[in-house]
């Protein structure tokens, strides 16, 4: 019974360490000086480690190392400015409260270097006033969306790939953990096509997430365990 007791006891302590493991990710917030930072926890992959960029520091320099993970974070832009959502006060805590932008700038670029995962996907969050119309790309895939920074805030990914029907949405995702992404780099781009439209942050998501491994061990271990307990 001893026996039965200690390894229902470590079947519970595998379990609560095993589903507690959060997805490795890297979550970039665009902020203006003094405000807009993420401090809580935000995403479509929720994080609490936010690393919040002045934008003023970030255009046309590199933001190396990010989070220790030798990530480099380059805003390659012409004419690179800030742009912000009408209702700031509902969207505190968000990454698409601010973020590098202009109303006239046709574009804002960004290239990520040293990505430090073999396979990833990227969720790039957007920000702008309202009725912001834009298109985002990263080399191989567009999506066109509508961001309306006086909308109530809500997460709704954007899906269109047809410029005359772009979705209403607050951010995009290029991979995925079925069809991740393999490269060490890749470059972002922003097409403003009406109003104003820019990237307010970004999260990249290491494949497999952190939670299937762990749910793949609890599976694996609670097997094994239950050979062992019905040969005590």
């Amino acid at each position: 019974m001893r026996s039965k007791a200690k390894i229902i006891a470590l079947i519970i302590t595998f379990i609560l360490t095993a589903v507690s493991v959060q997805a490795d990710v890297i979550s970039v917030n665009f902020r203006r000086e003094g405000k807009d930072a993420v401090t809580g926890e935000f995403g479509v992959v929720p994080s609490t480690n936010w690393v919040n960029v002045v934008i003023d520091t970030v255009n046309g320099t590199s933001v190396a190392n990010v989070l220790g993970t030798g990530l480099n974070v380059t805003e390659t832009s012409t004419t690179p400015g800030v742009v912000a959502v009408g209702d700031e006060a509902a969207w505190v805590g968000w990454a698409n409260r601010a973020g590098v932008g202009r109303n006239g700038a046709a574009l804002v670029s960004f290239e990520l270097t040293n990505i430090p995962y073999d396979n990833y996907y990227v969720i790039v969050y957007f920000s702008g006033w309202n009725a912001g119309v834009g298109a985002v790309d990263d080399g191989t895939t567009t999506y066109y969306y509508k961001f309306d920074g006086l909308a109530k805030p809500s997460l709704v990914q954007a899906t269109s790939t047809d410029s005359a029907s772009p979705s209403v949405a607050s951010y995009a995702v290029f991979g995925s953990a079925a069809n991740p992404l393999t490269a060490d780099s890749m470059t972002l781009t922003l097409t403003r096509i009406a109003s104003m439209s820019g990237i307010g942050g970004f999260q990249i998501v290491q494949v497999p997430e952190s939670k299937t491994i762990g749910l793949f061990l609890i599976t694996s271990a609670g097997s094994l365990i239950f050979r062992k307990l019905k040969s005590i």
